[in-house]
């Protein structure tokens, strides 16, 4: 019982650093994608898309497949972002990701 009390607060931790290197990965993909560096963008979102695994960053990596022409993963990317489960209070900006990529 110590133990599991002692490790969730570790758990929390860990939880709040992915997000902080998640949101990190994104703003580099940005930067990327606006310097017109689309492969390198590519692999920033991955790596946020690996980490968080949520609409929003699924319809990144698609769009950067899209932007590189590799139009099988940007189908794959698009209706990975797209068949995420809605669920009741989540952010805006997931059914809006979740839509715009059901819709491509």
């Amino acid at each position: 019982m110590l133990v599991l009390v002692w490790a969730a607060p570790a758990l929390a931790q860990k939880s709040e650093v992915d997000k902080d290197a998640a949101r990190a990965l994104v703003q580099r993909g940005d930067s990327l994608r606006q310097q017109g560096k689309f492969r390198g963008a590519l692999e920033a979102y991955q790596g946020a898309d690996k980490i968080m695994g949520v609409p929003t960053t699924a319809i990144e990596v698609a769009r950067m497949h899209l932007k590189l022409n590799h139009l099988v993963e940007a189908f794959e990317s698009f209706r990975k972002a797209a068949m995420y489960p809605r669920k009741p209070g989540e952010p805006a900006p997931f059914t809006r990701a979740r839509d715009e990529a059901a819709r491509q």
